[in-house]
């Protein structure tokens, strides 16, 4: 905060010592680039490592001494500006808060320096664009407040031109590598525009703006003129919606494109352009300067999606066959076999799930190369719509600078549409007119929970304290308006169930009660995995860094309070009269109700949710609000806002370079190690499209599409227990079941539905999984042991026979084989084999400890017999154990999928391992604790096969501090069945 006395003039203030520091380091690093380095000479023949290894200090003291006199240098011409030109404080004011806006991009680099492997490695230094562009600013902002000076421009103007005058440049130059990258996409840009020729055209671009702002500055062109040169500067910002198109492919490839083009996708973007050139119009005709919301769009686009390369995540990973899938089939499946979602199909995400084939489908070719693209254009299409909210809730250059920061993740239009809709319902002018605001709020309801059930219910109950704010004043001010809208509701919900797309809405309703229960057990990892992972930080502090979204969260609700109170005589208006205070509170509530999401997974390793959430506080929440602040805080609040998404940043792959810039229109689609070009209708996968895939898919999908062809009729399909989604959109098959994986039918509702489905129409060949890689830690008895249990029924009544065709494992109809039968023998090797259950390790305990009557169909005692002398039966069912070993034989017979029993020590919780061992079976491991233990027999593939538990063993290994120890309470249980299969 600048101080106020008559030596005010005189005192340095943060911003510039800051400004000083990058103008510095900026001279160091343009000198080091220039250094030519080298041995050196040395007085007399002696050894060192420098003798030994050619190297020289040279440019390492040329760095330090050049950073040293360039901060000095700095300082000094900084300090002369504002003792020379900047005689008033409010001109002091502007200009010191100008010279913080123009330290964001080094803040946000020099932030991004502090996380290194697995996120960033070496060489750590190879990218300084952004401090340069820093300094680059720096210089434009102390030109522009000179020439103000010369022009003597009064001090309430200067805030307003100078920012226009640094501004405007940076315009231009994106303009030209705009035109550039949608010249080179479309295959209209000269060769020689490549490389050095983007970077000329871009500095010409920048530097004729800066000379026309210069020259209105000092008044040798009239005031008028400088609204004009900042519109012109943005002629070339429309085509970054081109941008959108994925690089060509490169030389060496046999095709132009590695994704498909045609002209319908091609006027989407040509649409966003002309909407964005008639944007200008206004801008160019109004006095002032203007950046129209399609030019904050743009900008965003061609720095987050031009260079089309695809996030670090499974969404965007091919081989990831499950993620990928789950964003890969679901309009396939709908489009091409008419699979309603939640009805016939359920998504992962909700709707979501639907948009990227949606386009794919409409608008190219449907094929994976197609997918891509499509992708692109649903990512785009929500900046744009991120860049309107952001606009009206924030103003340009909050918007911008929320975009730019905000990472691409892979479920990026979820975060989007989530704050679209909570911008959407605080509006200042939706909040005058009560009964339109509820019509808002339940279509916009209803269109979040569609798109993505879990974040959109939350979105809803965020905003239920306005709802009922807005019912209330209904009630009050217009109860007629208020039961006609009702009865409009009524009628609307009537047609919508009778129309067909309220039993979407039902069955959508009953997915979420279903899975909502299991959604912590199933996706859970607790934060010890993640606190004991060696990072090359302190863990404390990744922890600390990637849960920002609690302090965020936090100040958003205690911000929304307080400036709420205020208007607190009257309510209504302080809702009309501070929206952004409004907004935060509402964010701020559904943060607080996402939380279980949030932590219910922390994966070891990745930013997981919570880094997630981080970004969406800090970037879209955090920055409009810090940008509203009284200017004397507002500064420092938008720095650290970017100084933490700097942090973030590297573990979301976020990178922002001006030097990647650049290289825009030069960007191809290379064929990089373990890929191949491939025309997946050459090779029999039509699905494939033509483009660059990894060699890995193909191994994979060419033979288990020809297996399937040659047992499959057209039409028909087949089921997949692999967990590999995409497998369905490769091989062209419909999903049978409600779930493309197994990963999510663990809801038992889920599974009687996908085996009633099974029951009325088996399907002629089911993928059992893949050998030598297995089923994973969760195998489809641990999973969706409902569904296991049929397929093991079909396997023991010879429905099937197991065949093996490297590397996967089917079961198919008699009818159907083509290659030769494995012997009984053989199929139960593999079976066992491919269904082998992991250790179970302290899965019975935490079964025991929650377990209940509702978990069983049956449940009833059984005997056992002791196999081991350190034991004796005080009374019947409780066995003493003097030692630390004990044996049980018990022989359980049919219902028996379970086994409980419990185990109980006189000093301590107790520890050590059980081992059950099943005549013909495996051996399930587990942890042993006090309390009762649930042990799931059916787990076991040969249980399952054999269709009952004969005689079993149960060997406890105690640790020695469980002394004492009785097991008591042997029990087998059966689960609930699935419901009843018509024959």
């Amino acid at each position: 905060m600048e101080r106020t006395g008559r030596h005010g003039k005189c005192e340095g203030h943060w911003s510039e010592w800051a400004a000083s520091l990058c103008l510095g380091a900026a001279v160091a690093a343009l000198l080091q680039k220039v250094h030519v380095g080298g041995p050196e000479t040395h007085p007399s023949p002696v050894v060192g490592e420098l003798t030994f290894s050619g190297a020289g200090k040279g440019g390492d003291f040329l760095l330090v001494w050049a950073f040293a006199a360039g901060t000095l240098g700095a300082f000094a011409a900084i300090a002369f500006f504002r003792f020379r030109f900047a005689d008033d404080p409010e001109t002091r004011a502007s200009f010191r808060e100008y010279l913080t806006w123009a330290l964001l991009p080094a803040v946000f680099w020099c932030a991004s320096q502090v996380l290194g492997r697995p996120f960033s490695g070496p060489p750590y230094f190879a990218d300084l664009s952004l401090l340069h562009l820093s300094a680059a600013l720096i210089l434009l902002l102390l030109g522009a407040s000179v020439a103000c000076r010369l022009g003597q421009l009064a001090a309430d103007r200067y805030r307003d031109w100078v920012a226009v005058a640094v501004g405007a440049p940076v315009l231009a130059a994106l303009s030209a590598i705009c035109v550039t990258t949608a010249g080179a996409r479309l295959f209209l840009v000269p060769e020689m525009m490549s490389g050095r020729g983007v970077g000329a055209l871009a500095a010409a671009a920048f530097l004729l703006v800066y000379l026309g702002s210069i020259l209105v500055l000092t008044g040798r062109l009239p005031e008028r003129y400088l609204g004009r040169i900042f519109a012109a500067a943005q002629l070339g910002l429309p085509l970054a919606f081109f941008a959108l198109i994925l690089p060509p492919a490169a030389e060496g490839l046999p095709w132009e494109r590695t994704a498909p083009l045609t002209a319908a996708f091609l006027a989407v973007p040509a649409l966003a352009a002309l909407i964005g050139y008639a944007a200008l119009v206004p801008a160019w005709k109004r006095k002032g300067a203007t950046l129209p919301v399609m030019s904050i769009a743009a900008i965003a686009i061609l720095v987050l999606f031009a260079d089309g390369r695809p996030t670090p995540y499974g969404m965007d990973n091919p081989l990831d066959y499950y993620h990928h899938g789950e964003w890969l089939i679901p309009w396939q499946q709908w489009a091409g076999f008419g699979k309603l979602p939640y009805i016939d199909y359920s998504p992962s995400h909700g709707l979501v799930d639907y948009l990227s084939g949606m386009v794919n489908g409409l608008l190219l070719d449907g094929t994976l190369a197609g997918f891509e693209q499509s992708r692109q254009l649903v990512r785009g299409a929500s900046t744009l719509a991120a860049a309107f909210a952001l606009g009206r809730l924030a103003g340009p250059v909050p918007a911008l600078l929320a975009l730019l920061l905000f990472p691409v993740t892979g479920r990026y239009p979820i975060f989007i549409a989530v704050f679209c809709g909570l911008v959407f319902l605080t509006g200042r002018n939706l909040q005058s007119h009560p009964v339109r605001w509820l019509w808002c709020y339940l279509a916009a309801g209803i269109a979040l929970v569609l798109l993505a059930p879990g974040p959109g219910a939350m979105v809803v109950i965020a905003c239920a304290p306005l709802a009922l704010i807005h019912l209330w004043r209904g009630v009050r001010q217009m109860p007629g308006k208020l039961a006609f809208a009702a009865f409009g509701v009524a009628v609307l919900a009537g047609g919508l169930f009778l129309l067909g797309p309220g039993e979407i809405v039902l069955a959508q309703i009953r997915f979420m009660l279903e899975n909502r229960p299991l959604y912590g057990a199933v996706h859970g990892l607790d934060w010890a995995h993640s606190l004991a992972r060696d990072w090359p930080v302190n863990g404390a502090f990744w922890e600390l860094a990637r849960n920002l979204w609690l302090p965020a969260m936090l100040l958003l609700l205690v911000t929304a309070a307080m400036r709420l109170l205020r208007g607190c005589a009257n309510p209504v208006a302080a809702l009309r009269e501070d929206r952004l205070a409004v907004f935060a509170g509402v964010a701020g509530l559904f943060m607080l109700l996402v939380i279980p999401h949030t932590i219910g997974r922390i994966d070891a390793g990745g930013p997981s949710r919570a880094g997630a959430l981080s970004m969406f506080a800090l970037a879209l929440a955090g920055i409009p609000l810090a940008w509203s602040m009284a200017a004397s805080v507002r500064t420092g609040a938008i720095v650290a806002l970017v100084a933490a998404l700097g942090l973030l940043a590297p573990a979301f792959a976020h990178r922002l370079s001006v030097t990647e810039l650049l290289r825009l229109p030069q960007a191809t689609r290379a064929v990089l190690p373990g890929e191949s070009a491939a025309d997946g209708a050459a090779i029999g996968l039509p699905a494939l499209g033509r483009t660059v895939v990894p060699e890995a898919l193909l191994t994979r999908m060419v033979p288990l599409k020809s297996a399937l062809d040659g047992w499959l009729k057209a039409g028909e399909t087949y089921l997949d227990l692999s967990n590999a989604n995409a497998q369905y959109f490769y091989t062209g098959r419909a999903v049978p079941i409600e779930s493309g994986a197994v990963l999510t039918l663990p809801a038992e509702g889920m599974q009687s539905r996908s085996v009633a489905r099974l029951g009325e129409a088996p399907p002629p060949v089911i993928l059992l999984g893949t050998l030598p890689s297995g089923a994973g830690p969760f195998t489809l008895p641990l999973r969706a042991p409902l569904l296991a249990g049929w397929v093991f029924e079909q396997l023991r009544d010879g429905i099937y026979d197991v065949v093996f065709v490297e590397p996967f494992v089917f079961a198919v109809r008699p009818d159907r084989l083509t290659v030769p039968v494995l012997s009984a023998t053989a199929q139960r090797n593999i079976l066992a084999k491919l269904f082998a259950p992991p250790p179970l390790a302290k899965l019975p305990s935490v079964w025991g400890a929650s377990a209940d009557a509702d978990w069983f169909a049956s449940r009833s005692d059984v005997e056992t017999l002791e196999g081991a002398a350190e034991t004796q039966t005080p009374e019947p069912g409780r066995h003493r154990i003097f030692g630390t070993q004990a044996r049980f034989d018990i022989q359980p017979g049919a219902d028996a999928d379970f086994l409980l029993f419990e185990l109980a020590c006189e000093k301590g919780r107790g520890a050590g391992k059980g081992r059950i061992s099943v005549d013909g079976g495996s051996s399930l491991e587990f942890d042993l604790s006090s309390g009762v233990h649930v042990v799931p027999l059916d787990v076991d593939p040969m249980v399952l096969y054999a269709g009952r538990v004969e005689t079993l063993r149960l060997d406890l290994d105690l640790d020695p501090h469980c002394a004492g120890a009785t097991v008591s309470h042997f029990e087998k249980a059966a689960r609930r069945s699935a419901v009843p299969v018509p024959q």
